[in-house]
């Protein structure tokens, strides 16, 4: 899993460019789950199709609460409506999915648990430009766990760099 992570966050700290037609950007934010109640930070990856359609990569972990951590990814597509020069509303639909980690105390020693399970992103975020580099970013949307039947709403605001 630590590879996995880290391979991740190499793709996504490498991908840093201009976030208009054909390129991208990079980021980070900090997340925030009404089911979970708990706090999560991450990175994110954005590559623009074209003025208005784009991609989102995103990686978050989730701090540690009752002895259970979590860790999410999700790919999100994006559909820029711009309301000027430097703000931009958009409608997200994705998916991806989400990982509880947790360990425990047993009779034979210490034992690892991790539940997965997919999930589904459907919102509403908005970006505002900060001249040429910086941009800052929040969402909200609803997050589907599709084999428990439950949701949650999920808050983020974050930053991402474009050169």
């Amino acid at each position: 899993m630590r590879k996995t992570v880290f391979t991740l966050f190499i793709l996504l700290t490498c991908m840093a460019t201009r976030a208009d037609i054909g390129e991208f950007s990079f980021g980070a934010q900090t997340a925030y789950g009404t089911r979970d109640k708990v706090m999560g930070i991450g990175l994110n990856a954005k590559y623009n199709f074209s003025h208005h359609t784009r991609i989102n990569l995103l990686a978050d972990y989730y701090f540690k609460k009752n002895d259970v951590w979590g860790s999410e990814f999700a790919l999100e597509w994006n559909y820029h409506v711009h309301l000027g020069d430097n703000l931009r509303l958009y409608p997200l639909l994705g998916i991806g999915m989400r990982n509880y980690h947790s360990h425990y105390d047993t009779l034979i020693g210490k034992e690892s648990d991790v539940e997965g399970y997919f999930i589904g992103n459907g919102g509403v975020g908005i970006d505002y430009l900060i001249g040429d580099h910086l941009m800052l970013n929040s969402e909200i949307k609803y997050q589907r766990f599709f084999s428990e039947d439950v949701g949650q709403v999920m808050f983020m605001i974050g930053v991402s760099y474009r050169l």
